[in-house]
């Protein structure tokens, strides 16, 4: 397994247990939340700002990139979306094994 990889699987597996992860998790899934119960996006954006947030697709990206993933990963990201909108007790875990599986399945695309 590459190196890439490898530190990508162990920065997943902090994912519920290092604060800065946990951290931006928090914020992307309560963002996600609002953003699916406020119907005007404007005014949430806006109230948003005032607080000195941003929106949650930066705190998406901002987490992708902690991770190791690219930016742009559509489907570490879609996982991630997911996981905020899920109720189920184990949703961390299945976060967790989706996003690893993702990883060793790209690293073997690209090989």
């Amino acid at each position: 397994m590459e190196m890439k990889t490898a530190k990508i699987i162990n920065n997943i597996s902090r994912l519920d247990s290092e604060v800065f992860s946990v951290v931006l998790l928090k914020l992307y899934e309560n963002i996600s939340n609002l953003y699916d119960r406020i119907e005007e996006e404007s005014k949430l954006e806006n109230c948003l700002v005032q607080l000195g947030l941003r929106s949650g697709d930066e705190y998406s990206k901002e987490l992708l990139k902690h991770l190791g993933f690219s930016e742009d990963d559509e489907i570490a990201d879609e996982y991630i979306y997911d996981y905020c909108l899920s109720t189920d007790a184990n949703r961390m875990e299945v976060l967790k094994k989706q996003l690893i599986e993702w990883i060793v399945e790209s690293a073997e695309i690209e090989y």
